[in-house]
C-alpha cells in the first residue's frame, strides 16, 4: 500500500513544491511535510474552513478581485467574506484595500516564509483534504479547551474591591 502511495506522488507533478526553509527551520518540501509545523501555521493564521477556502481562492487568482466577487464565490454575504479577508489581512496572508465602495483583495504574503508555508498548505490540502481538516478540527479543538481553561481560571482571580464578610 505505501510502495503504491510513493508511486502515485512519483507520478504527480511537483508543482507546489517549496523550496524555502520555514519558520520552523525545516527545509519545507512536500516529501518531508512536517505536520507539526503545518498544524502550528493553521493555528496561527487559518482558524476557519471559510478562511482556508479564502485564501484558496486568493492564491489561484493572479489578480486583485473585489470583496463582492470572493462572497459570491464562496457563497457567503459580503460583510461575512469581508470579515473573513479582514482576519486574513490582519495575519499578512492577503492585502486587502477597503478604500470606496470597490473593496479589492489579492493574494500577498507578507514575508516569503508565509508564502512558503501557504504552498506547503496547498500541497498537504491537494495531496490530503482529510487531513488538513483534521488539523484544522484539532486546532478548534485546543482554542476552546484553552479558552475554558482560561475562564475557569478568571472565577478564582481576586478582583479586590470592598469585601464583606
Amino acid at each position: 500500500m505505501a510502495n503504491l502511495r510513493h508511486v502515485r506522488a512519483a507520478a504527480r507533478p511537483a508543482k507546489f513544491v517549496c523550496t524555502q526553509t520555514n519558520y520552523d527551520g525545516i527545509v519545507a518540501g512536500l516529501e518531508r511535510l512536517d505536520l507539526t509545523a503545518l498544524g502550528a501555521f493553521l493555528f496561527d493564521h487559518i482558524e476557519s474552513y471559510e478562511r482556508l477556502t479564502a485564501l484558496f481562492l486568493l492564491y489561484r487568482l493572479a489578480e486583485p478581485q473585489p470583496v463582492a466577487f470572493v462572497a459570491s464565490e464562496l457563497k457567503m454575504d459580503v460583510s461575512d467574506a469581508r470579515r473573513v479577508l479582514q482576519r486574513l489581512s490582519a495575519s499578512k496572508l492577503i492585502a486587502l484595500d477597503e478604500d470606496g465602495p470597490g473593496a479589492q483583495c489579492r493574494y500577498a504574503p507578507a514575508t516569503p516564509e508565509l508564502a512558503g508555508q501557504v504552498q506547503i498548505l496547498v500541497a498537504a490540502y491537494e495531496d490530503n483534504q482529510v487531513r488538513v481538516v483534521e488539523i484544522m478540527t484539532a486546532n478548534a479543538i485546543e482554542r476552546l479547551r484553552t479558552k475554558a481553561l482560561r475562564v475557569f481560571a478568571d472565577g478564582f482571580r481576586w478582583r479586590g474591591g470592598n469585601r464583606d464578610g
